[in-house]
């Protein structure tokens, strides 16, 4: 699923960055340019944070992958 239409990032792309530690919203932006045009996806990227600083984001990237081919 694409997180950020403006510059096609990926929700699958943000979660693998995620997995490799914590991160903040805006090391994510430097990295990816999420959220730095229209800024319709920050709240959504916000929320994977959140989620993955939590430990409620169950997503298992692997499997994720797995879905998309």
């Amino acid at each position: 699923m694409l997180l950020c239409l403006c510059y096609g990032v990926s929700e699958k792309s943000i979660l693998n960055e995620l997995a490799e530690g914590p991160k903040s919203i805006e090391a994510i932006q430097a990295k990816f340019k999420i959220g730095t045009n229209c800024g319709s996806c920050v709240c959504h990227l916000k929320d994977l944070i959140d989620k993955t600083k939590t430990g409620a984001q169950e997503i298992v990237v692997g499997k994720e992958a797995e879905k998309e081919q």
